[in-house]
């Protein structure tokens, strides 16, 4: 039997550091196999394979962009916000982002996915527990926003998602609201992406203009 890490001569934050590793070691194990453990009456259904990919990828430490779409109602919302408690699961010291059409959404999103995180055993700081941005022991958490507010002042190093920038097709088929959803996630998302960190924009398709189909469009020039 393994005995527990000596911890003593260490400073707090060295203990938690330590223990977050420890930890990860024993905790990661592929997002579909933690999900079907944790929430076995809501196995990862075949379709959500490729955004369960593109969260491993971004785990494993490829500097990930891409895009995914897919239509209402197909549980993505509910992989993401697992997805990301999964990730901080084994990497405690990254900062990681969830944005949608709106703050309150967004808020109400990641306080989803901090009781998710808790139900699991993922150990938060004891002062950031919060909604809208809560935290492990080893500096890292999780943030959440809407298309036009802020993300977290020190930015995103570890994974940054994008779910349904716009509420629903009127929204889409506004050009003026395109052009705002344009302009957050050139002007807040990505200025507070760190070199390693990735982002993935996940929505359903109601506009060729949207957020997706621009930044095809860009990548593309």
């Amino acid at each position: 039997m393994s005995s527990a890490p000596d911890l003593s001569g260490l400073t707090e934050e060295e203990q938690a550091e330590l223990l977050a590793l420890s930890e990860a070691e024993y905790s990661h194990s592929p997002l579909a196999d933690f999900i079907r453990q944790h929430c076995p009456n809501e196995p990862p259904l075949p379709h959500l394979s490729p955004l369960i990919s593109l969260i491993e990828r971004a785990r494993r430490g490829e500097r990930v962009r891409a895009c995914l779409h897919m239509p209402p109602r197909h549980s993505k919302t509910t992989t993401i916000l697992r997805g990301l408690v999964w990730y901080l699961m084994s990497a405690q010291a990254d900062t990681c982002a969830y944005a949608t059409y709106s703050g309150e959404v967004g808020w109400e999103k990641s306080g989803m996915a901090r009781n998710f995180a808790l139900q699991v055993g993922l150990r938060l700081a004891a002062d950031s527990k919060a909604k809208n941005l809560w935290k492990t022991p080893a500096g890292g958490g999780m943030y959440g926003t809407g298309v036009g507010g802020p993300l977290t002042g020190r930015g995103v190093d570890g994974l940054m998602i994008v779910d349904d920038p716009f509420a629903n097709p009127e929204e889409a088929m506004s050009p003026v609201i395109r052009e705002k959803v344009w302009k957050w996630f050139n002007g807040v998302v990505y200025t507070r992406l760190q070199k390693r960190a990735s982002v993935i924009v996940v929505h359903t398709r109601w506009h060729p203009d949207d957020l997706i189909g621009r930044l095809l469009k860009k990548n593309a020039e």
